[in-house]
């Protein structure tokens, strides 16, 4: 009883002193000129390739953000205008406690983007939590989507455990206690190696940079949110109902979306290819740049 005790009060003494961690200011992080205001939110966001062709609109996942494009936005923009989001509650855009954070409220937050810059036809390329959306996008609102990538993208998985998340979420200090983690996630991913398909390419300073956006302000309160409005497959059904001509990407090491979902959208997508990277895991356009890229270049002239 006596070592149960204490370790409640190590525990409790070392949240109340990660409290005090210093949040990143976001505007300190990007040139003032990626930042837009839509629906009264900050959205930090990366344009190139003006007036080179057709618009192209890049939808990262759940905890990622703009840069895990880097190597695929500049090769698009030598033909096409390529626009890049954070997404409310990711990457250096606003994160506000109370915002709907489904796959549906989301995929509404990104046509307001396409409707502030004009962008009444996108090809979509989606990775992960951003190929949900961009599958409900191309099927609520056909005509504004033209082509469609999936990268490891969710649609077939459903989490188990999302129902306990749910229940934690529901005690108050839930949120002090993802505040006083998000400094050592990057650490954690690390340690876990988790993410990419071949990790001992990857070093921690690749990690604490994928992760650095996790500690600005808003972090903690929009995961709290996130897990009680966001379903990851509710986008199911949808997923046969698309017409439009798809690129399916996949890495055969993803730890998060198995390849063996890669099969099941190229049946149910009947205008569709697929290729399957044997070694990449769940970020394959920021892990194999140099396989991708020729095939999103080719798909989508």
């Amino acid at each position: 009883m006596k070592q149960i005790v204490f370790f409640v009060l190590a525990f409790a003494g070392w949240i109340m002193l990660q409290q005090h961690i210093n949040m990143l200011d976001p505007q300190t992080l990007a040139p003032s000129d990626e930042f837009v205001t839509i629906n009264n939110l900050s959205i930090h966001y990366q344009r190139e390739g003006v007036g080179n062709g057709d618009p192209v609109l890049l939808i990262h996942g759940f905890g990622g953000w703009t840069k895990d494009w880097a190597a695929t936005l500049p090769v698009l923009a030598q033909n096409h205008e390529v626009f890049a989001l954070d997404l409310p509650g990711w990457g250096l855009s606003d994160k506000p406690a109370e915002f709907d954070y489904s796959i549906e409220g989301q995929a509404n937050f990104v046509l307001a983007f396409m409707d502030h810059f004009n962008l009444n036809q996108v090809k979509l390329v989606g990775n992960s939590m951003g190929g949900g959306i961009s599958i409900f996008l191309s099927t609520e609102y056909p005509k504004r989507v033209e082509k469609l990538v999936l990268i490891d993208s969710v649609g077939y998985r459903h989490f188990p455990t999302q129902k306990l998340v749910k229940r934690l979420t529901r005690f108050s200090m839930m949120e002090k206690v993802i505040h006083a983690f998000l400094p050592d996630f990057a650490r954690f991913r690390y340690q876990t190696r988790w993410l990419f398909g071949d990790a001992d390419k990857v070093s921690l300073a690749d990690y604490q940079y994928h992760y650095l956006p996790l500690q600005t302000p808003g972090t903690a309160a929009a995961l709290v949110t996130m897990t009680k409005t966001l379903y990851l497959d509710s986008i199911r059904n949808r997923i046969e109902l698309i017409q439009q001509p798809t690129l399916i990407l996949w890495g055969e090491n993803d730890p998060f979306m198995p390849v063996e979902h890669a099969p099941l959208f190229h049946a149910a997508i009947k205008n569709s290819e697929m290729t399957i990277f044997s070694d990449a895991g769940h970020v394959p356009q920021a892990e194999v740049p140099d396989q991708i890229n020729p095939l999103l270049l080719e798909f989508l002239k």
